[in-house]
C-alpha cells in the first residue's frame, strides 16, 4: 500500500467512524463513489475494529507481572 493509498483508507475510516454503526457503510458507498476500490479495504478495517478486545490480546506478562514480582522482592529483601 502505498503512502497515499494509507492516507485515503485512513481518512475514510476515520470520518465512518463518526456515523453510527448502521450508516457506516451507506456513508462509505457515497464518499469512495469516485474510487471504489477503496471501500473494501475500509470495510474491513472497521470489521476489525469492531471485534470486541478479549484477554488474549494483552500480553500475557504485562504491569500486574511488573507490579507481583516488586512487591515479591521487596519482601524478600525485608526480611
Amino acid at each position: 500500500m502505498t503512502p497515499e493509498r494509507y492516507r485515503q483508507v485512513k481518512s475514510a475510516f476515520r470520518l465512518a467512524l463518526e456515523f453510527p454503526l448502521e450508516q457506516r457503510e451507506s456513508f462509505l458507498r457515497h464518499y469512495c463513489a469516485a474510487e471504489p476500490s477503496l471501500l473494501p479495504q475500509v470495510l474491513a478495517l472497521l470489521a476489525a475494529d469492531s471485534i470486541p478486545h478479549t484477554p488474549l490480546d494483552k500480553p500475557a506478562v504485562g504491569t500486574e507481572f511488573r507490579l507481583r514480582a516488586a512487591s515479591l522482592s521487596y519482601t524478600a529483601t525485608r526480611h
